[in-house]
């Protein structure tokens, strides 16, 4: 249980630093100042809530920051009573656009977990997750039946180099944005997962790959709400392919600055999880 509850939190975790402002429409133009942001009325491109990556890089000299917490309840298997718990106090995704096609990032999350023993849990065990580092590159505008397309390269380090085991994952993820007709849209990712392993001057490889499916709709121009479908599959584990549906909500108080939440629950085990956040993104 131990070893399927660490997998879970390093997938979400990875893939979760996770989008859901997707719609190619709000992208249409990534170099403009901060004064016409406002008067355009364009919105910011976002990676929450939800597991969806962006399909869009941020703004142009854009730095953007977004924040998320999370409770969780993970069961040791279907239909068990003994569970365990997680805390994300916070997750952070730092994002800088070097260019009109390319962002920076850097991400990581201090996350707690507890086991329940008999009729009682055990104290929360505090620890700061991998730092992640990567790049976006835009790809592709969307046009006609073409989708808004990018592509995200990011790799993992170990943030405590004293730990017996290490992960060290790499992730190629390409997002992708459909905007269709009255204020819906569809997006989703697909992402190749290198994996590696090192324990005891040791390192094990291995392959695998997640992907999301997400459909949101614009009840305003800053107000929405998605439904999404994620998960996950890797060579090391002989489980089957992870199925958890989501949804939640989004506010934009100003073009930079939005709050949300969301809920799913993961069907492979029982799991459930709460989740809320903010973005704000910074203009020169």
């Amino acid at each position: 249980m131990k070893g399927k509850l660490l997998f879970t939190i390093l997938y979400v975790l990875s893939g979760q630093l996770l989008g859901q402002d997707t719609t190619a429409a709000n992208s249409s133009n990534i170099q403009m100042s901060e004064v016409e942001l406002i008067k355009e009325n364009i919105s910011m491109i976002t990676n929450r809530p939800g597991a969806t990556e962006a399909s869009r890089a941020v703004y142009h000299k854009g730095f953007q920051m977004e924040i998320g917490f999370e409770y969780g309840n993970v069961p040791e298997r279907k239909g068990s009573d003994k569970h365990s718990q997680y805390l994300y106090l916070p997750q952070f995704n730092l994002q800088y656009g070097v260019s009109k096609n390319v962002e920076l990032r850097v991400a990581s999350t201090n996350y707690a977990v507890r086991e329940q023993i008999n009729n009682g849990y055990t104290q929360f065990n505090y620890n700061l997750d991998n730092i992640v580092v990567g790049a976006k590159i835009n790809l592709l505008d969307a046009e006609k039946w073409k989708p808004e397309l990018a592509l995200l390269i990011s790799q993992s380090f170990p943030s405590n180099t004293s730990d017996y085991r290490r992960y060290w994952p790499t992730t190629f993820l390409f997002a992708w944005a459909y905007s269709l007709p009255k204020n819906f849209s569809l997006s989703g990712n697909l992402a190749y997962i290198n994996e590696k392993l090192s324990y005891d001057k040791t390192i094990d490889v291995s392959h695998g790959w997640s992907y999301t499916v997400n459909a949101g709709y614009g009840i305003k121009h800053n107000l929405g709400v998605f439904a999404e479908v994620f998960g996950s599959d890797s060579s090391a584990d002989d489980t089957a392919v992870s199925l958890t549906l989501d949804g939640g909500i989004w506010y934009r108080i100003n073009p930079k600055f939005q709050i949300d939440g969301s809920a799913g629950y993961g069907f492979d085990v029982g799991s459930n999880y709460f989740n809320v956040g903010l973005s704000y993104l910074f203009l020169k």
